[in-house]
């Protein structure tokens, strides 16, 4: 069962465009398959994109639990919110979507270093 981690050095470096070819190249196999993007912000596009890509029915909440509106780190964009990202139930609840599907892409938000909390960065 296929699991793949799609990261970058940067935003808007094409980490969504793998995770979309992935997905779809998958399913055009006929495997059942999805990709998520835990952790988003600015905007949701990206969770969109894989939303449409895996054609699943997954709601944008499912692929794209955590969204923050301010266009910066996590870290930064939490803060702004008064908010913090629940990591041990964000990895139980990414495991448990992860059982529905054969193969299975989750998309790194920022860059590979960019800090998710204190102390705590995608690395």
């Amino acid at each position: 069962m296929p699991a793949f981690f799609i990261t970058g050095t940067d935003t808007g470096i094409g980490k969504t465009w793998v995770a979309c070819w992935l997905v779809r190249a998958w399913r055009a196999r006929g495997h059942e398959a999805a990709a998520v993007k835990p952790i988003s912000t600015g905007d949701r596009r990206d969770a969109e994109l894989l939303r449409e890509a895996g054609g699943n029915g997954l709601s944008l909440e499912e692929i794209n639990p955590y969204y923050f509106h301010k266009p910066a780190a996590p870290l930064v964009a939490a803060r702004a919110e008064g908010r913090a990202i629940d990591f041990p139930a964000l990895n139980r609840d990414i495991g448990l979507l992860r059982e529905k599907f054969t193969h299975f892409a989750v998309e790194g938000v920022g860059g590979w270093r960019v800090p998710l909390a204190p102390n705590y960065s995608a690395r």
